[in-house]
């Protein structure tokens, strides 16, 4: 037949579906390499067979082009063993478990293969599957708008077909297919013009009517929503989607054990376009990011089409920098639970009055939150989920809506009201480069700035003339963060080695914090303190694979502290002379065997010289001054008391000071200087009353 004399069709619903079956037996399971943006050309050259959509000629194009580039035949290629990665969450198929986790743990082993003739047969069946779909698209374009069937010719739908023809299991599918194509599109002719000019009488009311109701509301939607997913499905190259119980990390390198170089978090179900693989990780797009991920939690091929169509859903993208997310749909300083960033996805449960109410898989302390979606903030789409960005230093930033940060050396008193002259009204100490939620700025009654602050656990005023807002606070801000391991849970282990067989030889408590030294795959090295012997090398090592730990970039934050007052008795009253005086020196530095309370002392060089201005002598180092005094218990602690702790063979290598409250003041590290700390900071082994004044 010629081909201006070819006819034209149109296809409804149910032919989509009969396509779809007869493509499926021919494996096509994966999405392609090419993008429909780059498809919108004309004047292909006719290649194997002719495509009059352009797109269709070019997928067509890049299936033979992927063909002929293929070697001829491959010779056997070593097999990659896996890597691991993780943390604390665990993959769906491994022990683990956590909703939350820096890296899954260890799962699945990928088997080893050869990459190239893998990835040819994804980027084979991907084209497959994009032609598969191209033509369900333009059949169901005729048959939804009315659009002119001139535009489309049934020599792209026979091609399809030949295309597919290779396959024999696919042969009587495709020839019932044809035959119904062809009744479809004299079909199309008798209700459609052609393009020579000819018209056919109008359909009557009854008639348009009657084609109206071929097609219900819910119909209609259900082909909308077809659409959408299989519109949605083309934009990923090589689809993968994750599989795993929490997330997993996105890194700037293929490297598990340096937690720097994470970039984003994929959760569960999150899918990325695969780019390449390298081992065990694949280099994937998503959300914006392109980074690595660990293999053996994404799912690729058939399984992640499936997959990914169930999970569609309305979904909140983030059109503004940084939006607030809150745990109520009011506008509240007290109520934000979270930051969501530009281009992040968020599931819409239910949206009202501009309020969308979302699913709260960012947290583990909340199941659901809301964000405000007006003023052009977000815009909702049936979508997938897709990666997050995670710079991690900006993470310590984005907890605060209005940062202020202690710009001095040492440590400013925060108090609880904006007056000094006494230390009564002293509440906390507001560390150097310190971080605080900005609540509120007031003069005090002698003219001054004052802000009313949040940080940690501690609220209060703090003078204005020390600290700095804004930019200032920011820049300041990125360079302080460090990286921290916050502790979760009553007690942690610490070890001697990244091993559950090192013996454990203290502990650290809830709510502590400690700078990592280092990382490990479920392990991280934390900072405890320096000793009076600086040739030892104790070591001290947690766990991080039961979500008893979170390590994250963060910024100091405030320690609660109120200072000793006068007693009623003067034994009383003695040591809160000795306990003010020793925090007067927090934030000055640490030296090892130093002895100035000013330019620097280790832990037993502080102890010996606080005690000395008071007129009391104790020896000099922390295992001969724990043979000084009497032994009291914890029960009994007075301020002014020396507690003392021990390394991983029980030797006593460090000392502090109780000062009230639960808490010590210690010369803690070259890091941190002298500071103030939980008294079971870390397992202490005696308390020692150097002073002598007990009299019960």
């Amino acid at each position: 037949m010629p081909r201006d004399e070819e006819n034209l069709e149109k296809e409804t619903t149910e032919n989509q579906k009969n396509s779809r079956a007869g493509a499926s037996q021919d494996g096509a399971s994966a999405l392609g390499a090419s993008e429909k943006e780059k498809a919108e050309e004309a004047g292909w050259e006719i290649k194997r067979v002719r495509f009059l959509d352009p797109e269709l000629q070019k997928l067509q194009d890049e299936l033979f082009a992927d063909e002929e580039e293929a070697p001829v035949s491959e010779g056997p290629k070593d097999e990659e063993g896996p890597l691991k990665e993780g943390h604390r969450g665990a993959g769906k198929k491994t022990s683990g478990s956590g909703k939350t986790g820096a890296d899954p743990g260890s799962g699945k082993a990928l088997p080893g293969a050869s990459g190239e003739k893998k990835g040819r047969s994804r980027r084979k069946h991907g084209i497959l599957d994009k032609l598969r779909i191209r033509s369900h698209d333009l059949l169901e374009r005729i048959t939804e708008s009315g659009e002119d069937a001139s535009s489309i010719d049934d020599g792209d739908v026979r091609s399809y077909l030949k295309l597919m023809w290779g396959n024999i299991a696919v042969r009587i599918a495709a020839a019932v297919f044809f035959i119904f194509i062809i009744a479809m599109v004299a079909l199309a002719m008798h209700l459609h013009p052609g393009k020579n000019g000819e018209t056919e009488a109008p359909a009557t009311p009854a008639t348009a009517s009657a084609a109206e109701r071929q097609l219900t509301e819910e119909e209609l939607r259900e082909l909308e929503i077809q659409n959408a997913i299989d519109n949605e499905l083309m934009t990923y190259t090589d689809l993968g989607i994750v599989d795993v119980s929490g997330y997993i990390n996105v890194r700037s390198q293929p490297d598990v054990l340096d937690m720097t170089n994470i970039i984003g978090q994929l959760t569960d179900r999150a899918v990325c376009s695969i780019v390449s693989q390298e081992g065990d990780w694949y280099l994937i797009e998503s959300g914006g990011i392109t980074g690595y991920a660990s293999a053996q939690y994404i799912i690729t091929g058939e399984e992640a089409m499936e997959l990914a169509r169930e999970s569609f859903a309305d979904r909140a993208i983030i059109e503004t920098e940084v939006l607030n997310i809150r745990s109520a749909p009011t506008v509240d300083a007290e109520n934000v639970i979270g930051k969501a960033r530009m281009s992040e996805r968020y599931e819409v449960l239910s949206v009202e009055d501009e309020w969308a109410r979302i699913k709260a898989d960012f947290s583990d302390s909340y199941e659901e939150a809301y964000i405000y979606i007006g003023d052009g903030n977000a815009v909702i789409r049936y979508c997938l989920n897709e990666a997050r960005r995670l710079d991690l230093r900006e993470m310590a930033l984005t907890q605060y809506d209005q940062l202020v940060v202690a710009a001095t050396d040492g440590y400013i008193n925060i108090r609880e009201t904006p007056e000094t002259g006494s230390i009564d009204n002293v509440c906390g100490k507001f560390p150097e480069n310190a971080g605080a939620e900005l609540l509120e700025t007031v003069t005090g009654e002698d003219g001054q700035t004052w802000y009313r602050i949040r940080s940690g656990d501690v609220t209060g005023y703090v003078s204005a003339q020390y600290c700095v807002t804004g930019n200032e606070a920011r820049n300041i801000a990125v360079n302080a963060a460090q990286l921290t391991a916050y502790i979760t849970t009553d007690a942690l282990n610490v070890r001697s080695e990244p091993s559950l067989d090192a013996e454990a030889w203290t502990q650290v408590t809830r709510n502590q914090s400690y700078h990592v030294l280092d990382q490990l795959d479920g392990w991280v090295e934390i900072e405890l303190d320096s000793t009076d012997d600086e040739s030892e090398s104790d070591r001290a090592f947690i766990s991080t694979r039961d979500n008893n730990v979170e390590v994250t970039y963060g910024l100091p934050v405030a320690i609660e502290y109120y200072p000793a007052v006068e007693a009623a008795n003067a034994e009383m009253a003695f040591r809160n002379q000795i306990v003010n005086y020793a925090v007067q020196f927090v934030g000055n530095p640490y030296v090892w065997g130093g002895t100035s309370l000013t330019n620097g002392c280790d832990c037993s060089g502080f102890t010996q010289s606080v005690l000395r201005h008071f007129g009391i002598s104790i020896p000099r180092v922390s295992r001969d001054q724990a043979r000084s005094g009497s032994r009291v218990t914890s029960d009994v602690m007075r301020p002014g008391d020396l507690v003392f702790y021990a390394n991983s063979s029980g030797t006593i290598n460090h000392v502090a000071m109780y000062i009230g409250n639960g808490q010590v003041v210690n010369a803690a590290s070259r890091r941190s200087g002298i500071t103030i700390y939980r008294w079971n900071y870390r397992t202490p082994v005696a308390i020692r009353d150097v002073i002598g004044d007990r009299t019960s």
